[in-house]
């Protein structure tokens, strides 16, 4: 098993951290982008009820 000095812990901590929180930022937006889009997206039923037996009415989407 290999020994690390306490400076190459530190290091590797401080570079781990450099990248985890602009990493934890982007996940954070993406979470929030992907949140909006399935809340602005039909369902298939809903699809279905708009674009139904009639096919699409004009006025209703």
């Amino acid at each position: 098993m290999t020994t690390f000095s306490s400076g190459t812990v530190v290091m590797l901590g401080t570079k781990l951290v450099a990248f985890g929180v602009p990493g934890a930022i982007i996940g954070g937006v993406m979470i929030a982008l992907g949140l909006l889009f399935t809340a602005s997206s039909r369902t298939g039923l809903e699809q279905w009820i708009y674009e139904g037996f009639w096919g699409v009415v004009k006025g209703t989407g």
